[in-house]
């Protein structure tokens, strides 16, 4: 067997504020785990990116990439858990044909699965059920944020970053979070500049970018 090993590790955005799943962290442990099992680290991946949609993550598309070139050449991918590896049901897919099909074995570390084409079918149903829930979470998060941001405009709240020249002015009475909405008066003449030399119909955005830069 093969001690060639490839490490990747995730986190989003908001985990990161969090401080939940730290990639410090991650490499860490998976840094021990090939220690323990005698691996030698060829290649680590790292990324701070959702994993909700497939094909939005350079780092793992090129590791997946560089593992189906290279199919006939075992590696051993390690990773903390299912939901550091993906988030939906497409790239899970690929991991179970990528261990069917080539002679990688694909570790969860803190699951204790081992993905192969030889491995029992039980393993591949378990991590099937871990991907499942993984995206499970991922979608119904989506739901729950959607359906804050549409509660909170029911109440008069603006749910999101304000479009330049406007800024929050005072609390509105009754309400907890709800913040009159005011033009911004130190950006409301650019604005209205912008708007008046792109009527003209002789600028681009670039060109009116730069005209609004010089003045």
């Amino acid at each position: 067997m093969s001690n060639k090993a490839i490490i990747y590790a995730r986190v989003s955005s908001l985990e990161q504020e969090l401080g939940g799943y730290s990639i410090p962290a991650q490499l860490d442990l998976l840094k021990d785990y090939c220690k323990n099992k005698n691996f030698k680290i060829e290649k680590i991946y790292t990324e701070s990116m959702s994993a909700k949609e497939t094909g939005q993550r350079p780092a793992y598309d090129e590791m997946i990439a560089f593992l189906r070139k290279n199919k006939k050449t075992q590696y051993h991918l390690i990773y903390e858990k299912n939901d550091r590896l993906l988030r939906n049901e497409y790239d899970s897919a690929d991991i179970i044909n990528l261990a069917r099909n080539s002679v990688h074995h694909i570790h969860s570390v803190r699951e204790g699965l081992i993905l192969h084409k030889t491995a029992h079918p039980t393993v591949f149903f378990i991590f099937t059920m871990f991907s499942a829930n993984s995206s499970l979470y991922s979608r119904n998060l989506s739901l729950e944020v959607k359906k804050g941001m549409n509660k909170a405009a029911d109440l008069g709240y603006f749910p999101a970053n304000l479009p330049t020249g406007y800024k929050r002015g005072n609390k509105i009475p009754g309400t907890k979070r709800s913040r009159e909405i005011i033009i911004d008066t130190e950006k409301a003449g650019y604005i209205i500049r912008a708007f008046e030399l792109y009527a003209t119909n002789m600028y681009s955005y670039k060109t009116l970018a730069d005209k609004l830069a010089s003045e």
